[in-house]
């Protein structure tokens, strides 16, 4: 039998929920990852990892952060696009007939290890890149003919290639995006109608997850299964931020805006990606776009903006984007600084709770165990 908890306990909790609200002025701490030049537009974060690892990249120049090291490094005359929890990361380089040619390294505290070339299918394919890693020595990514007149998906299982189906029976035209620790694939495919569609590939065999036809894409898979991405509505005609779950599709919609995606998911199914207004200007009458980072928690959405310290906006930053999270809750992203009309890249990470409030939950939660005890 479950007991109620004493009121004097719920005013105690309803303290503990004030004490928590006014101590804590942010949910996040804010950090500028400024670099490369800030004169650039949008140097695109790829990912943040269970390592405290950013990875990032600006036109032909990748870099490493490493947070629990305090080390970085460049990486050069490659292009590397992902990475896992355990020190390899994937994409392409070129060899000496300059064909494009999917790789493997290894990280360490002083760089990379040498490439390692992965293999080709029994086809004519000559060239191949590299998209994503999971922490299984699992790879997904593209094997294509130099004309690009043959494109497959393919996944490497330790290095041997795998060809994934697609919607269309009379042509292969699928995009992977990410695999999780299960091997599971998720990407998009082109039905025979040219329509676009999110789908999922457990071995070889493909899932469409948007059966109705609607536009839609899936940008990552946790190990759950539950995918995000985007998917356009009936009634609106327009994208918004989507969750699968199975055969089961949910819209997240779109907070305040229009339009949005949902680009990545952790294994605490927390979602970030981001939104977009539009309004017209009162001059000239032209539509006006802005995109926010947002943050999809359960049954809440949020305005990351809205979860900065007040000093973060008064400095002139926006958080644009949100691109990655890792199952700490580290969220990286794309900034615009109003101040300096500049671009440039973020980390968010937890505000911890304050000490002084964890000691007073625990107390409390030892003071319901004495009173339900006491009860029996």
């Amino acid at each position: 039998m479950q007991l109620p908890i004493p009121r004097s306990v719920s005013i105690m909790l309803l303290t503990v929920g004030l004490l928590v609200s006014t101590s804590v002025s942010a949910t996040y701490t804010f950090t500028d990852l400024n670099l490369f030049s800030r004169n650039e537009s949008y140097p695109p974060i790829l990912a943040v990892n269970n390592a405290r690892q950013v990875l990032m990249e600006e036109h032909s120049r990748t870099r490493l952060l490493d947070f629990t090291q305090d080390n970085s490094f460049d990486v050069w005359d490659t292009d590397i696009v992902s990475f896992n929890d355990v020190n390899q990361l994937v994409g392409s380089l070129r060899d000496s007939n300059s064909n494009q040619q999917a790789a493997l390294w290894h990280s360490t505290s002083k760089g990379l290890s040498a490439p390692i070339i992965l293999g080709f299918p029994a086809t004519a394919h000559n060239n191949s890149q590299a998209v994503g890693i999971n922490n299984v020595d699992q790879v997904i990514g593209y094997i294509f003919s130099s004309d690009n007149a043959a494109h497959n998906a393919v996944r490497w299982d330790k290095e041997i290639p795998t060809i994934l189906d697609s919607l269309a029976v009379s042509f292969n035209h699928n995009g992977v995006r990410d695999v999780n620790d299960n091997g599971v694939v998720v990407g998009t495919s082109i039905a025979e109608d040219g329509s676009q569609h999110a789908v999922l590939w457990n071995g070889k065999e493909i899932t469409d997850l948007s059966p109705d036809g609607n536009f839609s894409e899936a940008s990552q898979i946790n190990n759950a299964g539950l995918v995000v991405g985007g998917s356009y509505s009936n009634d609106l005609n327009e994208m918004h931020a989507t969750l699968w779950n199975g055969s089961t599709q949910m819209d997240l919609g779109a907070l305040s805006g229009y339009f949005s995606f949902a680009s990545s998911i952790n294994n605490a199914n927390e979602i970030v990606g981001f939104y977009e207004t539009r309004n017209s200007d009162a001059i000239t009458g032209s539509t006006l776009y802005d995109r926010r980072a947002a943050l999809w928690n359960g049954a809440n959405a949020f305005d990351l903006n809205t979860l900065l310290a007040p000093g973060v906006q008064s400095e002139g930053w926006v958080l644009n984007t949100a691109t990655s999270i890792n199952d700490e809750g580290w969220i990286v992203g794309e900034s615009y600084n109003a101040i300096t009309d500049t671009y440039s890249a973020y980390l968010l990470t937890p505000v911890p709770l304050p000490a002084s409030a964890w000691m007073f939950i625990s107390a409390i939660v030892g003071f319901i165990g004495f009173a339900r005890n006491r009860k029996k």
